[in-house]
């Protein structure tokens, strides 16, 4: 289960195969919280699917700076998705 409608939004709309609208709501999601793990982990490896390894590689980079409040695990997660672009 996934507690923000945005994120939830996002699967729904990539398992219909359309990119562009799961994008606009994990960013969505991001701009009303920038530090919600499920969407920067969520966006990053979408980019990094897509190809936008530099896109993805910013949007990591606050969390790889400790500009972005997470949880040790959901920094775990987003770094490790980091190491991968």
């Amino acid at each position: 289960t996934c507690s923000d409608p945005e994120v939830h939004r996002e699967r729904l709309e990539a398992r219909a195969g359309r990119a562009a609208a799961a994008e606009g709501a994990l960013r969505t999601a991001l701009e009303r919280d920038s530090s919600y793990a499920p969407a920067i982990t969520g966006l990053s490896r979408m980019l990094y699917e897509q190809g936008r390894h530099d896109e993805a590689v910013r949007l990591l980079a606050p969390v790889r700076e400790r500009r972005v409040p997470l949880r040790a695990a959901e920094r775990a997660a987003a770094l490790s998705g980091l190491a991968l672009h």
